[in-house]
């Protein structure tokens, strides 16, 4: 989620960089697939989870933002996320 609000040029760089180990039956492991799940994101405004993380878990997800509109999500802890998530 917090990847669509960023440039595209940004966010593809970002997903370039992660690991893409098939987690579940839905993940997504192409940048193709990765740049139609932004745009998606971006038209509607929510994000749903159909078993791209995990195997018969599914989820609706929003975004948060601060008054300015802004997502509060500190980039430093967003990559530490990332770089965690390589050892799944």
């Amino acid at each position: 989620m917090y990847l669509s609000t960023l440039p595209i040029d940004q966010a593809m760089g970002i997903f370039d960089r992660i690991s893409k180990k098939t987690s579940a039956r839905n993940t997504i492991v192409s940048g193709a697939m990765f740049e139609r799940a932004l745009l998606e994101i971006r038209e509607t405004g929510f994000a749903l989870d159909d078993q791209k993380w995990f195997d018969e878990v599914i989820g609706a997800l929003v975004p948060i933002f601060n008054r300015e509109q802004h997502t509060d999500l500190n980039p430093r802890s967003f990559k530490t996320f990332l770089t965690s998530q390589d050892s799944l």
